[in-house]
This record gives C-alpha cells, sequence and structure tokens, in this order.
C-alpha cells in the first residue's frame, strides 16, 4: 500500500470544522485551510439547530457546550404590515413534544468557536487561517494539489469544498470538469459533469442586523417573530444577549449574478420600509432596528441545488452545493446533514477494506470505491435537499405575498388541526436525517427512529384530514 495523503477541507465555517471533528472522531487524516484570520469570525444572522442536527452534533461531543451558548426558541408570533396579529405557529413546540428539545438560536461565530475548541491540540494544528484557494490540480498519480493565494500548496487525497455560498472550490471544479469535457469533446450535460456558471438564482435581497433587544420592552429570549406582507417580509430571533433580524425583499426579476450592496444601497432599503412594526402591538419598527444594530448587512438570497457535487477527487457540502431561503431555518442544518452522510460513506470505504484509518487520506488505489462513495452520498443528499428548497421557496413565497387568499392561509396556519397535519407531511423527510454510524453515544433526546413515531401525537389535535389536505393542495399550487 502506498503512502496516502490527508484529505484537504476548505472552509473554516460550521461544515468544515464538523467535518474536521468528525474525520477526528474517524481517526481521518486531514488538512483544513480558512480564507480569514480566524475561524470565529463570520457574517449573517445567528444560526437555528435543529434537534435531528443537534443529535448529530451530539455525537461529536459539542453539545453541552451548544447549549450553554444557545437559547432555546419556543414561541413564534406572526404579524402583518401594520403589525396585526395573523396568528402563532406552535413550530418549536411541535419540537419539544416529539424530540424532547427545543429548536436553539446559537451565533454563528460561537458555534464555529466551539467546534475548534473541541479539535484536540495535535487536529488544531493541522488548522491553518489566512489560506485563500486560487487553484486546484487533479493529478494522474491520484492527488490533489491545492495552491494559495500566498503561494503555499497542499496535496491531498481529495478536497472537500465547504467554502460557502461563494465557493471557490465550485468554481475550480467546474473549470476542471470543462476543461476534461472540452478534451472529450463532450457537451456539457450529464456525461461532461458539468455545472452551470452561474447555478443558482436570486429572488430576494435580505438585510441583516442585530441589535440589544433591550430596545423593545417585550422582547424575551427565546422569542421569534415574523412579519408578512406584500415583497417584503422580515424573521426576528431573540437570543439572551442580542437580536437577529433578517428582513428580505423580492426582485422585480430573479437575478443569476452576485450582487454587491453599499451602505447606501443599505440606507435605501431601510428607508422603503422604515415603519414597518416588527413585533405584535408594539412601536418597534425596522427603522428603530436599524438605528440601534450592533452590525449589519445585505446579501442576495441564492436559491438551488447543484446538479454534480463532485469531480473527480473533489466534493462539495454544505452552502456549496445548496441554498435555500432561510424561512424554515433549515440552511446550516442541511451542511451538518451533509457532512455525516459524507463522513459515513467515507469511513466505510475503510472499513471494506480492512484499512487503518489514519492511512484514510488518498485512497489512490481505491478509486472505484471512493468514487461510488461520492455518488451516493450525491444521491442521498440531493433529494433531500431539493425538497427541503422548495417547501421553504414556498414558504418564502407566501411571507412575501399579500391577497385575500394569502391571508385566509396565514390565518389558517395558525390551527392546530393544520399545523399537525404541515408536522406529518414532514415527518418522513426528518425521520431520514443521518447519523453518524460510527460514533457511539448515548441517545441524548427522546429517540424518534421513524416517521410513524414522529407522528405519534396527531390524536392530540382533532384531524380533519380531507379540508387541511385541500387547503394544502391549493396551497401547494397557488405559492
Amino acid at each position: 500500500m502506498s503512502q496516502l495523503e490527508p484529505i484537504i477541507i476548505i472552509g473554516g465555517g460550521p461544515v468544515g470544522l464538523a467535518t474536521a471533528l468528525a474525520f477526528e472522531k474517524a481517526g481521518i487524516d486531514f488538512v483544513l485551510l480558512e480564507k480569514k484570520d480566524n475561524v470565529a469570525v463570520g457574517e449573517g444572522g445567528d444560526l437555528v439547530l435543529l434537534p435531528p442536527a443537534l443529535r448529530a452534533l451530539s455525537q461529536l461531543g459539542v453539545l453541552e457546550d451548544i447549549r450553554k451558548a444557545s437559547t432555546r426558541l419556543r414561541s413564534l408570533s406572526r404579524v402583518d404590515h401594520k403589525g396585526r396579529d395573523i396568528g402563532e405557529m406552535n413550530w418549536f413546540i411541535n419540537y419539544r413534544k416529539r424530540f424532547g428539545q427545543y429548536p436553539l438560536l446559537v451565533p454563528r461565530t460561537k458555534l464555529s468557536e466551539i467546534l475548534f475548541n473541541h479539535l484536540s491540540k495535535h487536529s488544531k494544528r493541522k488548522v491553518y487561517l489566512n489560506k485563500k484557494v486560487t487553484n486546484l490540480e487533479l493529478h494522474p498519480g491520484g492527488f490533489v494539489r491545492v495552491t494559495c493565494r500566498d503561494n503555499t500548496t497542499y496535496t491531498g487525497g481529495m478536497v472537500i469544498g465547504a467554502d460557502g455560498v461563494d465557493s471557490r472550490v465550485r468554481e475550480e471544479m467546474r473549470k476542471l470538469a470543462l476543461d476534461a469535457a472540452c478534451k472529450k469533446k463532450l457537451r456539457c450535460g450529464p456525461l461532461a459533469f458539468v455545472n452551470k456558471e452561474r447555478p443558482f438564482k436570486s429572488r430576494y435581497n435580505a438585510l441583516w442586523m442585530a441589535f440589544p433587544p433591550s430596545i423593545c420592552d417585550t422582547l424575551r429570549a427565546g422569542d421569534a417573530f415574523e412579519v408578512h406582507g406584500k415583497n417584503i417580509a422580515v424573521q426576528l430571533f431573540v437570543g439572551r444577549d442580542r437580536a437577529t433580524l433578517t428582513a428580505y425583499k423580492k426582485n422585480d426579476l430573479p437575478k443569476k449574478e452576485k450582487i454587491l450592496f453599499d451602505e447606501n444601497y443599505i440606507e435605501s432599503f431601510v428607508d422603503s420600509c422604515s415603519d414597518l412594526v416588527i413585533v405584535p402591538g408594539e412601536k418597534l419598527t425596522l427603522q428603530t432596528a436599524f438605528d440601534n444594530c450592533i452590525e449589519s448587512g445585505m446579501t442576495s438570497m441564492p436559491e438551488g441545488v447543484l446538479k454534480h457535487w463532485g469531480y473527480g477527487k473533489i466534493v462539495l457540502a454544505g452552502d456549496a452545493a445548496h441554498q435555500v431561503t432561510p424561512s424554515i431555518g433549515s440552511g446550516v442544518n442541511h451542511g451538518i446533514f451533509d457532512v455525516v452522510a459524507l463522513v459515513n460513506e467515507l469511513r466505510k470505504v475503510l472499513a471494506e477494506h480492512d484499512t487503518t484509518p489514519a492511512k484514510m487520506g488518498g485512497m489512490s488505489q481505491q478509486d472505484d470505491e471512493l468514487a461510488d462513495a461520492l455518488r451516493t452520498y450525491q444521491h442521498q443528499r440531493i433529494p433531500v435537499v431539493k425538497e427541503c428548497g422548495r417547501v421553504s421557496g414556498k414558504v418564502t413565497g407566501l411571507s412575501v405575498t399579500s391577497s385575500p387568499l394569502s391571508r385566509i392561509v396565514h390565518r389558517m396556519l395558525s390551527w392546530d388541526a393544520v399545523q399537525n397535519y404541515l408536522w406529518r407531511k414532514s415527518a418522513s423527510m426528518m425521520a431520514k436525517c443521518p447519523r453518524f454510524n460510527f460514533i457511539k453515544t448515548k441517545e441524548p433526546f427522546r429517540t424518534v427512529a421513524t416517521a410513524s413515531s414522529l407522528i405519534s401525537h396527531r390524536s392530540e389535535y382533532p384531524n380533519d384530514g380531507s379540508r387541511v389536505s385541500l387547503l394544502y393542495n391549493t396551497y401547494e399550487r397557488l405559492f
């Protein structure tokens, strides 16, 4: 057996660091490259971690620290643009009933810090900062060479791109696939393994900000609010030390190119909806929140799922491979599930060949098995994230719609029978959330193993199935 190389993880956010920690648990050698000077740096609102993802994170040994740094989300109130109540959602309570755990709100920088701190001293030395990737090369010898802007190079058995929305690995992977397709005179398509140059569309622009909860007396840790109305919707989550808000506005036409927003654009965005009330019965407006914000930023909200998640010995995970609107808080959760599914498949290759985990890295003599593992990973994850993106897009579409029908739907969504029906619709997808199959730990929550057990509480609420189903089907067609 030849000397094998480590796996190179590109991206030091939550997905990349979770991959590194999972590799450490599996005994798989790795190197992690992060373009910033600190892994605990990031832009955007706080993250919502759902119980299925928390279960996987508990296997990595980080759950208790996450609990200490996070806030349990318990209530979700919804208002229209005039601050009028349009009904509460019991979604967080349903998670508690079925999993024994509320969703947790955690600052993204804190999550990254926790994951990094749980790496051993030896593994921490494999994390390199200020390493902005500029080039990837696939070599006939079965390894991948990564070049950084500072002219340093790293050689590995494969590359995992966990570098987020603006993934450089995704760009380099496409270049390599396109070059190979041109040499073989293949058109761009299934045989060429070439993704579109701009694979995601942005139907919305999003303004995010963080501000102290003390600016509004009624904001309590664990509260969540949504504002729905024509063209603009808002999500607000209240943590112990800060509240985070995301306001998204519908574009006239979906855009594929990346948009850069300056301070003037942000200010004009706020001015256009400055009087928007974001808490029921309160005078807290978007302008007041913005005037008191600690940090803020603006970005487009890409949506879509790549057709090809890998090429050769390069594979993508998290936002690099799929992007959804934040309406159902699933983005980082599916990034964690990607890590679980991918590491499980890579670990399986080792087990089948009775190879020591420390020598996993390049697997140059196991190319066929590696290719099969990466295909299995992609086939497991794509249908799930596509369905998640579809549902999230529908919810966002309803949030920015104002019509007599949408107001009726908003009101009916607050009914227990409707919420229970929607929970049952999503039960099978939640039951498929993966766990690390090589890490044996005590079950942290109530055991939820099957779709039938997820919906075992259906007798709690009246189930007028036919009428609720008709409402759901109407909603599916119209939004």
